[in-house]
């Protein structure tokens, strides 16, 4: 008999369902699209179509499956910083506000100045239910729980509401270090949060309703997940310390593994039960260059033409706009280029200095964190080119690994796979992970990387 765990993903735009057996073999896979009701810099969706959409996409990915028997878990992530407000019986009170919407930008400030946490945002989802409290007062009176994307869709399959887990709740203003909702919270506003449980915690079972809505067997364990960013560092496979969970789309992000949270003022820290950090950041430098200074041009061909140039062509720090984030704050900070860059030679002193960019951003991350040497799962557009990566590693002087599943969905079932099966989130995810391609480093390119520093007055962390 196989152990089966499902991961549900909602996302902005739709949901995946993954359904994965605990060495990792998918055997099920579904998908559905989700509506959004978009206006003003305002972003809401209806928690009623999340569950009428995430009931379909369960139901299809189940009739995959030979015995519905053999699932053992099921777990749900969701964007991180989406709010939902529903009353007593979990019934929704309005609209939930996306994590994009930017209504809460006077609450986010507010927020800054009490609290003085610099990190709050619009986008997180204590802004936005301080917003409702100034400005819907008497939507605020109906709202028993203040919860997150993926609270309210597990409370729908096991009936239970009120909880969530520490990483969605990061952005409701958890304090981490005592899992607690702090003091500075309006007393209104702690009074309808959630109680806090770890990633991978069961919080109950799929009801007789839910069963018969979604096809999933009653009895059912549901199990907490986590954001959907963390949900897919989980599926990269990083799982010793010192690795990374590294996307290279249109800006750099990073999540680290480690056994204590980073102490900067550019990092934040995620946590995973069993004493797990994930310290992350995100670079303005990305793929974005691609778009803006080779549109409409065969971008493989341009592959393979620079990799005849590397690494012998000057590393350029590709930044499109104004402002860089990290590895170093600078609003005004623009690209540097070269003179007489052009073409293949842009292109491929491009690749060199988005590479340099981040070995910066390892050495600032490994330096506040205390690791250093791990391996780096990568995922994003930039990842799949066989000669970026190799270059990356080389560059870097780490193992770069392609993940074979680097989908937040995956890392849902991962931690339902925790919470019922694995003994911690670090055995699921050794287990459950794989890789479909890997690049060593083949030559040292320290001299590139310290000459890319020298020009660019750039301390080292």
């Amino acid at each position: 008999m196989e152990h089966l765990f499902a991961g549900v993903d909602v996302g902005t735009s739709g949901i995946r369902v993954l359904i994965a057996d605990s060495a990792g073999q998918v055997h099920a896979h579904a998908s559905t699209a989700l509506s959004a009701d978009i206006s003003d810099g305002r972003h809401e969706q209806s928690c009623e179509e999340w569950w009428q959409k995430t009931s379909d996409a369960v139901r299809t990915a189940i009739r995959q499956l030979s015995h519905v028997g053999d699932l053992k878990a099921i777990a749900i992530d969701g964007t991180s910083g989406t709010l939902v407000c529903a009353d007593l019986r979990g019934n929704p009170v309005g609209k939930a506000i996306m994590y994009n919407d930017s209504r809460a930008r006077d609450e986010a400030r507010e927020l800054r100045a009490k609290s003085g946490v610099a990190r709050v945002a619009y986008s997180w989802t204590l802004p936005k239910a301080l917003w409702i409290k100034n400005h819907d007062p008497e939507r605020f009176a109906k709202i028993h729980h203040l919860l997150h994307q993926a609270d309210w869709i597990a409370g729908m399959l096991c009936g239970s509401f009120g909880i969530t887990d520490y990483s969605n709740g990061l952005k409701m203003g958890l304090d981490l270090d005592s899992d607690s909702w702090p003091s500075w919270i309006d007393t209104a506003i702690r009074s309808l949060l959630p109680s806090i449980v770890a990633p991978g915690t069961q919080i109950g079972t799929v009801t007789r309703e839910a069963s018969t809505k979604t096809g999933l067997p009653h009895g059912l364990p549901v199990v907490t997940a986590a954001t959907d960013g963390v949900a897919a560092c989980l599926a990269s496979g990083l799982h010793r310390f010192g690795d990374y969970s590294t996307s290279l789309g249109s800006t750099l992000t990073f999540k680290g593994l480690s056994a204590a949270p980073a102490t900067h003022p550019l990092i934040y820290a995620h946590k995973l039960p069993g004493g797990l950090w994930l310290p992350g950041a995100a670079s303005n430098v990305g793929c974005s260059w691609i778009r803006a200074w080779f549109s409409g041009q065969d971008v493989q061909a341009l592959d393979r033409e620079a990799a005849s140039l590397l690494p012998s062509v000057p590393a350029i720090y590709p930044l499109i706009g104004q402002g860089e984030r990290f590895p170093f704050a600078d609003e005004r900070f623009t690209a540097r280029v070269a003179d007489g860059l052009r073409g293949t030679e842009l292109f491929a002193a491009s690749l060199l200095g988005t590479a340099c960019v981040e070995r910066l951003c390892y050495e600032v991350l490994d330096a506040c964190a205390d690791t250093t040497g791990g391996e780096v799962y990568t995922t994003g557009g930039g990842s799949r080119s066989d000669i970026w990566m190799q270059l990356r590693a080389d560059v870097c002087q780490r193992v770069f690994h392609r993940p074979a599943y680097p989908e937040a969905a995956m890392g849902a079932a991962i931690l339902a796979a925790t919470g019922t099966h694995f003994e911690s989130v670090k055995k699921a995810s050794a287990q459950m992970t794989s890789v479909s391609g890997s690049f060593q480093p083949r030559q040292n390119l320290d001299d590139i990387y310290e000459r890319f520093l020298r020009d660019l007055r750039i301390a080292r962390a």
